[in-house]
């Protein structure tokens, strides 16, 4: 910006002299005392101009030259699968609706409250519907009514397989409830702390990374002055398998539940890349 404003002065000085060479060659002695003094003005407004944008203004007066180096950190880690759920079903079917909601309400609300009262369980109702249930007829060559099928399903959260094994048991002793889906999965609160902590290894991992280019060019490393950061998961669910209604059948021939399996989940990959810039020193 120095240079703009060293142009502007001598760009008027220029024209003073241009001006002057005129004045002369016509040879007129009050014209040229008028240019002078004019262009003296010019001048001087100029120079006060410049002198206060300069001094006024530390961004044009004082610019800085900033030397950055730009790293990236990665962090990849192992993210423990800390709570179990499954979803029990209630489902009935009748000629008429009211029937079919009746039956089923009873039995989820008998079940529901069964399973509320097991340690450290959270549920949530998932579903709740109704609807005339048709299937096609091949000898009639259309679809034909069932019947009017009631639906209500219930989430099951715990910390461990051996509650959700006592909600299932529980559900066993209901012909008409089924499980639909068992799942393990990692919670909020586990997923935002091993998310935090990773990305705090991955900030360190970017720092040492600049510190050693640093290094290797003879400079000291600054603050760190801009991150950002991408995140990749790979969290597999487990199969889903229905334990309920295995477990209706077990009753119903020998009349003792058998408990579910044990069932292994892999856990999850987290994976974090910081993008991060220092300064130079």
């Amino acid at each position: 910006m120095q240079i703009y404003l060293a142009l502007f002065i001598i760009s008027g000085y220029k024209v003073f002299q241009v001006e002057l060479t005129i004045a002369r060659q016509l040879e007129t002695k009050r014209g040229i005392s008028m240019l002078k003094k004019m262009n003296y003005n010019v001048l001087f407004v100029s120079a006060v101009v410049a002198g206060l944008w300069i001094f006024a203004n530390p961004f044009f007066g004082n610019q800085t030259v900033y030397r950055q180096v730009h790293a990236t950190g990665e962090c990849l880690r192992k993210v423990p699968k800390d709570r179990v759920s499954v979803v029990i079903e209630v489902r009935n079917l009748a000629d008429d609706m009211r029937v079919a909601n009746e039956k089923t309400s009873a039995t989820y609300r008998k079940l529901s409250d069964a399973i509320a009262r097991l340690d450290g369980v959270e549920l949530e109702t998932k579903e709740v519907s109704g609807q005339e249930k048709t299937e096609w007829n091949k000898k009639l060559e259309r679809r034909v009514s069932l019947g009017f099928e009631s639906v209500m399903s219930l989430e099951v959260v715990a910390k461990d397989q051996e509650t959700i094994g006592k909600a299932l048991a529980l559900a066993a002793g209901y012909k008409d409830a089924f499980s639909r889906r068992f799942n393990f999965f990692t919670s909020n609160e586990l997923m935002k702390a091993e998310q935090e902590a990773c990305m705090s290894e991955a900030a360190r991992n970017a720092r040492e990374k600049a510190l050693a280019l640093a290094s290797g060019g003879k400079a000291r490393l600054g603050k760190m002055v801009n991150a950002s950061y991408v995140q990749r998961d790979d969290f597999v669910p487990v199969s889903r398998h229905s334990f309920a209604r295995k477990a209706v059948e077990l009753a119903e021939e020998d009349a003792a539940f058998a408990p579910a399996p044990t069932m292994y989940a892999r856990d999850g990959d987290m994976s974090i890349t910081v993008n991060a810039t220092f300064e130079l020193k």
